[in-house]
This record gives C-alpha cells, structure tokens and sequence, in this order.
C-alpha cells in the first residue's frame, strides 16, 4: 500500500474497531497495520458516483444491494479489513461477531484506481478479496484511461478470467446484469467537457 501507515504500531483488530470509532478518519487494516484512507482526486469521485449510479439502478428491485465506501469488508482468513470503494452483497449480509459493521460475503467488489493504490488493489489487496468464496466478480476501473478490467471467478471457485472492457463496451456482469462503460464516466466526461 503507497500510504504511510497511520500508527506504527500493529493492532488488534479490536484496536483498530477503537481506532475506527474515535476518529473521523477512515482506515483499512493490512497485517495489523491500519493504514488511512486518502482523499481521491474529482475525476476519481466522479467516475465512484457514475459507477454507483450505473450499477445502483441496474440492481433496483433484486436481491443484490450496493453499498459505498462507507461499508467495510471483513477478512477472516487475514483478520483484517478494507473500504472497497463500491460493493455487492446479494441475499443477506453475512456479518462477523469481531465486527457487526462489517460484511463477509460481498459477491461483487468495485475498486476505482489511483496512482498511489493501483499496485496495492492489483496485488495484496486482491488477494484479499479472493479469499471470500462469495466473491463472484472483480472489477477495477480506470480513472484517466477509461477501461473497467474484470476478474470473473470461473465455476470451480479456484480460477479466474480477467476481460478488458473499453468506452461503448456493456461489461457482462456475473450477477446477471450488464454495465455500460460510458454511464461510468458520464458524469466525468461532462464535468470536463465544462471546463
């Protein structure tokens, strides 16, 4: 992760729920280090909400529920916990007793990229994610370069198919509906069409 850690010292995931609660910061936790949430550029805020809107009213009426950067994923074979920037939990959320604000079983996870985390959220991050068997699908999305890359867990569980999906391409998702690229960058693209 390209953040410095917010507290040397490595923590209990009971100390990092305390950390968590006693200030407005948020903070992911890798390896006992919790490490703070930085801020994201516009764009990079813009392409997050045209993602949640695409996404969010193609799930409207189902059994799958979106749920934003403010919702936290639990990992229990690592004991730690991240902030995706956008997920799915389909059917009900199964939540650990270390953490009732969190959830184990998101089917889908959305990661905007950024200069500073793109290695992470390729890497250990993903990682991470795969340890969940409810996570059917991966997806990461471009910022400056518009692109959603998705990583499709195949149906023996152990492998996954990564797909490259451009502006006018509809991403095919596992849950059964498709996402138009171009509805994720639409609030971008106006905001820079405006100047």
């Amino acid at each position: 992760m390209a953040a410095e850690p917010a507290l040397r010292a490595r923590l209990s995931y009971g100390e990092y729920l305390e950390l968590e609660r006693r200030t407005p910061d948020r903070h992911e936790l890798v390896d006992g280090v919790a490490y703070a949430m930085g801020g994201g550029t516009q764009r990079h805020a813009l392409v997050i909400t045209g993602a949640t809107v695409a996404l969010g009213s193609r799930l409207r009426g189902g059994a799958c529920r979106l749920r934003t950067t403010e919702a936290r994923i639990y990992f229990p074979a690592f004991g730690d916990a991240a902030y995706p920037d956008l997920f799915v939990v389909c059917g009900r959320p199964e939540v650990p007793d270390a953490d009732r604000d969190a959830v184990t079983n998101p089917a889908l996870v959305v990661e905007v990229l950024s200069p500073t985390t793109e290695a992470y959220d390729r890497g250990e991050k993903f990682r991470r994610y795969e340890s969940l068997p409810s996570l059917r699908e991966y997806l990461l999305v471009g910022v400056e370069r518009e692109f959603v890359e998705a990583w499709t867990r195949n149906a023996d569980g152990s492998t996954w198919t990564r797909r490259v999906w451009n502006p006018g391409d509809e991403v095919p998702l596992a849950l059964g509906v498709t996402l138009p690229v171009d509805e994720i960058y639409e609030l971008a693209r106006a905001e820079a069409a405006a100047g």
